[in-house]
């Protein structure tokens, strides 16, 4: 599952970066 840590883990702009963005705006 992808937290917050991801965000630092993983640059801006990455595809990951964007999963977290949709799923925090799921919440």
């Amino acid at each position: 599952m992808v937290e917050v840590a991801g965000i630092e883990s993983v640059p801006p702009g990455g595809p990951q970066y964007n999963d977290i963005i949709s799923y925090y705006q799921k919440m």
